[in-house]
């Protein structure tokens, strides 16, 4: 799923359809014509 985050940044989260499985956070660039990962957030996982 593609959102925008509060912060107004591109934002893409995976789920994983399995028991005790977690979302991966992605910061997406919309480069026009494709959209392009910038980075993995881990830094907003939670513990």
């Amino acid at each position: 799923m593609l959102f925008d985050a509060f912060d107004g940044k591109l934002m893409l989260v995976l789920h994983r359809p399995f028991r005790g499985a977690r979302g991966k956070l992605y910061e997406m660039k919309d480069a026009g014509d494709h959209l392009e990962v910038v980075r993995e957030r881990t830094d907003l996982d939670a513990q």
